[in-house]
């Protein structure tokens, strides 16, 4: 019977030991499922946000390009307004040169009814 009893008493320890290394190995399994399915959410998030990113990305590269397009377009118009105002001055400026020269032309005390 002495010898049943540490048996027992070592089958007993032996058989705690066992539950307790399956208890932390339940344990560890439900913090790994855990921590996989944060990861896997983390994914998820970071994914949407990147496409979020990218679609926004693309939006503002779009609108920049129309807002490119349309200062393009307006400094063509400008160009054209300020060629077309230094062509004014220039004719403007060829008539008084042709008004002088003929004043220059006429005599003396003549100013032409004036």
């Amino acid at each position: 019977m002495s010898d049943s009893l540490p048996d027992l008493k070592i089958a007993t320890h032996t058989l705690n030991l066992l539950r307790g290394m399956d208890q932390r190995q339940r344990q560890m399994m439900e913090l790994i499922l855990r921590q996989q399915d944060l990861i896997n959410r983390l994914e998820r998030d970071m994914r949407d946000g990147f496409a979020l990113i990218d679609r926004d990305m693309r939006d503002g590269l779009s609108r920049s390009d129309r807002d490119l397009k349309e200062i393009k377009s307006e400094m063509v118009v400008l160009e054209s307004r300020l060629l077309q105002v230094a062509n004014e001055f220039r004719d403007r400026e060829d008539r008084l040169a042709d008004h002088e020269e003929r004043y220059m032309g006429l005599p003396n005390g003549s100013t032409g009814g004036l």
